[in-house]
């Protein structure tokens, strides 16, 4: 590898791992310019080869409280933390990003502002960077894997631990591979006329393609 890709590569990790964290900040922000009818209950982060069934999840968040400190996903461990896998998507409530921000903020003017004083360069990701920031806030991630996955449906496990799971989310999905999951859902739906598309029977979908590699984040109400 040259010094020039080298570089390109250093600089694209800083971005990769200080840019979830600004994200938080811009959210928050933005949130404090609206009145408070107007401001989200839920905060959904997602990549965009991430599928979302949301009757699934919204049913979820409906036996939550949005204004309590709530942070769930898919769980990665690292000794004395868990974050949630962004590729899995995870939810943040208003409670929580609340906490995130509250207390003694830093001067935008000083280094590390957007980051809320934490150094992210030695960390593997945004995401570790987030449950690092939100610990010290006193939030603390809930797993909630299997319904949040980070599998495609041909290598979802089959068994105890999926049969009865809701689908909540799939990741390293294309467009195509979104239309087949979404379709069938439909179809799920309507010979059994259940609700709720279950995760243990979804592995039966054909084989997903090449995960895209763009991030993006959207917000429900």
């Amino acid at each position: 590898m040259s010094n020039v890709s080298r570089s390109l590569a250093s600089a694209y990790m800083l971005v990769f791992r200080s840019m979830n964290l600004a994200m938080k900040r811009k959210i928050w922000a933005m949130q404090q310019d609206i009145s408070d009818v107007d401001r989200k209950k839920w905060f959904v982060f997602i990549d965009t080869d991430t599928f979302i069934e949301w009757d699934n999840l919204l049913e979820l968040l409906a036996h939550l409280d949005a204004k309590g400190r709530v942070y769930i996903g898919s769980p990665v461990w690292l000794p004395r933390l868990q974050y949630a896998h962004g590729g899995s998507a995870y939810v943040l409530s208003y409670g929580a990003l609340e906490a995130l921000n509250s207390g003694a903020l830093h001067d935008p003017s000083r280094p590390l502002y957007s980051q809320y004083g934490l150094n992210t360069s030695a960390l593997c990701c945004g995401d570790e960077a987030l449950a690092r920031v939100l610990s010290s806030k006193g939030v603390h991630l809930r797993g909630y894997w299997p319904m949040f996955n980070g599998e495609i449906p041909a290598t979802v496990s089959f068994g105890r631990d999926t049969w009865c799971e809701p689908v909540i989310s799939l990741h390293h999905l294309n467009g195509k591979d979104m239309e087949r999951v979404a379709q069938w859902i439909e179809e799920w739906r309507d010979n059994t006329r259940s609700a709720v598309s279950l995760l243990g029977f979804i592995g039966g979908l054909p084989s997903a393609s090449a995960p895209q590699t763009e991030s993006a984040f959207d917000i429900i109400h």
